[in-house]
């Protein structure tokens, strides 16, 4: 069978195509780590954000397929302007054919950047060919292997629980928005879009966490995710309360998620990120992904 290209679905959320992706991505790590920057986590999570996508961004997701299995994926993220490319072992010829279609579809304002793996020579030679250059930004993917002394300390009086066991969306939501440096509050308006934040065909809310503090508040928000069909869990998102840092509840938080993650198979955790608390609660550097962009003509 020859390989046929065909865009995704305009359907927002999780649909057939949707899982369709998220089995390719399962399959092309099943017996090693093709490709760890864009895992089948990154995908649903990505998926569960739609309220930030810019408008167009989901049919213009390229799908290769042959016969009726996907073997190679271009894809922006939230916004256009960024490329993201995931292809099986078996047809990396495709490569040239899918730099090309990101440039002419997922450009924004007349740029575009696309992100690849420092390892992989020939596609940053496709890049190359194209007139794109690297810049300095980058996006690294960091492991901790899983084993059973993992261990932290919280403070007197707070204390982890599980989206299972039940939670306040506002104080959870308001952690994340405050965590994340957008305000000191988070508006009612952006409270009422952000349910669909705990949602997702695969997400466990076993292995989503939090930190309660001793006054009630919400102190830090570790999300995991796990399939039991691979021996690797993934870090996203991370966020902790700035009135209550520098108390060790990122590291519990996060630290407790892995644990949960290895105590249903999980080997090793991933998280994309560089960042010095990473480092310092057991992780190392795994691989390194550089952004190459290009001015195009408008």
């Amino acid at each position: 069978m020859s390989v046929k290209f065909k865009q995704y679905n305009e359907e927002r959320g999780f649909t057939g195509d949707f899982e369709n992706v998220r089995r390719f991505l399962l399959r092309i790590n099943e017996t090693e780590m093709v490709e760890v920057n864009f895992l089948w986590a990154r995908w649903e999570w990505m998926h569960s954000l739609t309220r930030y996508m810019g408008e167009g961004v989901i049919p213009k997701i390229g799908l290769w397929m042959d016969d009726d299995k996907i073997v190679a994926l271009a894809t922006c993220e939230i916004s256009l302007g960024a490329g993201f490319f995931v292809t099986d072992p078996s047809y990396e010829y495709l490569k040239e054919d899918m730099l090309s279609y990101g440039m002419k579809t997922h450009h924004k304002d007349g740029t575009f950047k696309a992100l690849i793996s420092n390892s992989d020579r020939e596609f940053q030679k496709i890049a190359i060919s194209h007139g794109m250059v690297p810049c300095q930004d980058s996006e690294h993917t960091a492991v901790l292997d899983i084993t059973d002394d993992i261990s932290y300390q919280l403070p007197e009086g707070f204390s982890v629980h599980s989206l299972a066991d039940g939670f306040d969306e506002y104080s959870l939501s308001n952690c994340k928005y405050r965590g994340f440096g957008n305000g000191e509050k988070m508006p009612q308006s952006d409270f009422i879009a952000s349910h669909e934040d705990y949602t997702g065909p695969n997400l466990n809310k076993d292995i989503h966490l939090y930190i309660k503090a001793a006054d009630g508040g919400y102190a830090a928000h570790c999300g995991s995710w796990y399939d039991e069909e691979t021996d690797y869990a993934y870090i996203e998102p991370v966020c902790a309360d700035p009135d209550y840092r520098k108390l060790g509840c990122a590291k519990a938080v996060v630290l407790e998620a892995i644990k949960r993650c290895g105590q249903l198979g999980a080997k090793k955790a991933f998280v994309i990120s560089s960042q010095q608390f990473y480092y310092n609660i057991g992780f190392y550097p795994h691989s390194n992904h550089t952004w190459w962009s290009i001015e195009l003509e408008k």
